[in-house]
């Protein structure tokens, strides 16, 4: 039961994968066909596009604009496809161009259809700034390959030991204009 179940959600997702016809971000549950997006802190984005056989083009990239200093998260990665897992091991993926991460091992399921995880580090990143993830084909693919990322966007984080310092400078700060003062 858990076999069929797992089958149809992937082959949920190659059938719309392949029926996208153009690039897709998704952010805070909003949708819009586009490869570029602005993000603040709190916000939750997913971005997907159908690498297709014979559509001219090699390299594909979404690109993301920070409204404010942030953390990025992990970006979890995920490839769909129909040909066994031929085509998946065919993609690589990576912040930089060309791409040359790969995908996990595909898993295949009854019937050919395939799916693989991958997985980009997280990083900070300044008010203004933009970062791409890029997906390319390394051979020239037999079919249509799904891939979809999702990250969350977080605060930057103000180490612990920052205010004990600034009160330690404080009280630096004030005993020495004691010491001065008794002079």
């Amino acid at each position: 039961m858990v076999q069929k179940i797992l089958t149809a959600a992937v082959v949920a997702l190659v059938v719309a994968s392949g029926a996208a016809s153009a690039a897709t971000i998704t952010k805070n549950g909003t949708t819009a066909n586009t490869n570029t997006a602005s993000f603040a802190i709190g916000d939750d984005l997913t971005f997907t596009d159908a690498l297709s056989p014979n559509d001219g083009i090699s390299l594909y990239s979404f690109t993301f604009t920070a409204t404010q200093r942030a953390v990025v998260s992990f970006i979890a990665l995920a490839a769909t496809g129909v040909s066994s897992g031929a085509d998946i091991k065919n993609i690589r993926f990576g912040y930089n161009s060309p791409p040359s991460q790969s995908f996990s091992t595909p898993i295949v399921l009854p019937g050919g259809s395939a799916f693989a995880t991958g997985s980009l580090m997280s990083f900070t990143i300044n008010k203004g700034s933009s970062f791409s993830v890029y997906f390319s084909e390394v051979q020239q693919l037999l079919k249509t390959v799904g891939v979809t990322g999702s990250f969350t966007v977080a605060a930057v984080p103000i180490p612990a030991t920052l205010p004990i310092f600034a009160s330690a400078l404080g009280l630096l700060g004030l005993a020495r204009r004691r010491r001065s003062s008794q002079v």
